[in-house]
């Protein structure tokens, strides 16, 4: 395109005349020459068909030369960017551990990435431990608040006769002494971590306490007498009016075990739904006989579906 464009260029200054019919004659002249009317006429006339015939080539040329510089131009930029582009890849070829170079910072990037995903989780488990660690500083403070409470609390209620904890105590030293006709005594105090703990001891006629408590029959009846003694002393508030004490009279002597269905008797006509279980052979054959008929909500046996819990055929 270039060499097309320079030889138009040319071509279009030779196309220029620069001789004039007047100045041949006036050359013609000075050399003694004759330069006729009739040929200067024809001469003028050759420099006009040549013009004219100039001027249309010209035109195609000019036309020619205007399409082939701005092909020129376009391809000129191109060049430009495909060198450059060239050039960049010639200079990503030249580096020899570039693709070595590459792989190495992608693992680099996920290693970064996961260690990131770490240090994010740590980050939340830090904030929500710090939150916690000041919810337990507030809750411990509540507890210190909570136990010295407790505590004055025991120190004043056990002083007043009328406080429910004294009532307990109480209900529950006649409830003992109505089944064994001996003297019982609940106390309570707070354990190292400020939680209350109950104990309970038979007290002699001397004032001292014996080991009697510790055996299993005694231990149990005094748990027992805690149980009801709780529910008679809130049997005029909302509470749970319902205890069940299972296998009651083991190793009880008949005594002991009247006085007890007597005292179930008070309690439930208190307003306590009181459910033990014990073995009809642990009853003594007095007490069978002093429940009335009346008091048997339904007698279990073998001779038919009404002798059935739940009243229904076999399957």
């Amino acid at each position: 395109l270039k060499k097309e464009i320079v030889k138009i260029e040319e071509s279009l200054e030779q196309d220029i005349i620069r001789i004039k019919a007047r100045n041949l004659e006036k050359l013609f002249g000075e050399a003694g020459i004759n330069f006729p009317d009739q040929i200067t006429k024809r001469f003028d006339d050759l420099i006009k068909f040549n013009k004219a015939i100039s001027k249309e080539r010209s035109e195609i040329l000019r036309n020619e030369l205007k399409r082939f510089k701005k092909e020129y131009a376009e391809l000129d930029i191109k060049i430009t960017s495909v060198n450059q582009s060239l050039s960049q890849q010639l200079s990503f070829l030249k580096e020899k551990d570039s693709i070595k170079k590459f792989k190495q910072a992608q693992k680099q990037l996920v290693d970064l990435k996961a260690e990131l995903v770490i240090l994010t989780e740590k980050a939340l488990k830090l904030k929500e431990y710090n939150s916690k660690q000041r919810t337990l500083a507030n809750v411990k403070s509540k507890k210190e608040a909570l136990v010295e409470s407790i505590k004055d609390n025991i120190s004043r209620k056990a002083e007043d006769q009328r406080s429910i904890y004294s009532k307990v105590r109480l209900e529950f030293a006649k409830i003992i002494k109505g089944i064994l006709n001996k003297d019982a005594l609940i106390e309570s105090r707070q354990n190292n971590e400020g939680n209350l703990e109950f104990s309970t001891d038979f007290i002699s006629a001397t004032g001292e306490i014996t080991s009697e408590s510790d055996g299993y029959t005694y231990k149990k009846l005094l748990c027992m007498a805690f149980d009801i003694a709780i529910n008679m002393v809130y049997r005029d508030k909302q509470f749970p009016h319902f205890i069940f004490h299972d296998g009651v009279f083991d190793n009880l002597d008949v005594r002991k075990k009247i006085n007890f269905i007597e005292l179930c008797r008070k309690v439930t006509g208190d307003g306590l739904q009181y459910i033990i279980t014990f073995i009809d052979s642990d009853l003594p054959e007095d007490a069978l006989n002093s429940f009335p008929n009346e008091d048997y909500i339904l007698k279990l046996h073998d001779q038919g579906v009404d002798g059935r819990l739940f009243k229904m055929p076999l399957w």
